[in-house]
């Protein structure tokens, strides 16, 4: 399990949980919010784009490349936050051409960094936006959470997925056992190393 930073908790279930490094909360937690304003809300932040939900908002932006997100990025402490969200730089990286041979390296900094390696770009400073309110969005949260959160070494323990290697299974025999009641397998022995 990873060792939690400053300002982590330990959920239920020994989970750690990380802050998001752009101050993203889960909108559930706008109900137990001391301010109750989010960095969305403040004068200005997105301007006519407010009206837009954070969906629609994404999927605009996705519609760029790496060049308008960066121009996006500097608008507002707001824009900022949706232009440097992870599956935007993720998209980016992968819609890139890899040269033959080539493989995708990912960078332990994020997918932001890692557009900038392959580009041959200096590494950028960490995204930041300071002592500011929180940006609440299950849109932008959840993604993140999912990709960091810690899974519990409880969770795993058991092994209840059978293995079956692929040399003594016929294909008929893998519809009737696994296929057909949607019974999950992990097939072994295809590749030799």
């Amino acid at each position: 399990m990873p060792k939690p930073r400053r300002g982590a908790a330990l959920a239920p279930e020994g989970v750690v949980v990380v802050p998001h490094p752009l101050r993203v909360r889960p909108m559930g937690s706008l109900l137990f919010a001391d301010d109750q304003r989010s960095l969305r809300e403040e004068p200005g932040a997105l301007g006519a784009l407010a009206l837009l939900p954070d969906e629609v908002l994404m999927q605009i932006l996705s519609s760029g490349g790496a060049r308008e997100l960066a121009c996006c990025a500097c608008t507002s402490r707001a824009m900022r936050v949706l232009a440097l969200s992870e599956d935007l730089w993720k998209a980016c990286c992968l819609e890139e051409e890899l040269a033959p041979g080539e493989w995708l390296r990912y960078d332990p900094g994020g997918w932001r960094c890692t557009y900038r390696r392959r580009r041959g770009l200096p590494a950028a400073p960490a995204a930041s936006l300071g002592a500011t309110h929180y940006y609440y969005s299950d849109v932008l949260y959840a993604p993140w959470h999912c990709g960091t959160a810690a899974i519990p070494p409880r969770w795993s323990r058991f092994e209840n997925v059978p293995r079956v290697a692929a040399s003594g299974l016929s294909v008929e025999e893998f519809a009737a056992r696994f296929e057909a009641p949607g019974q999950p397998v992990i097939l072994t022995g295809f590749a030799r190393g």
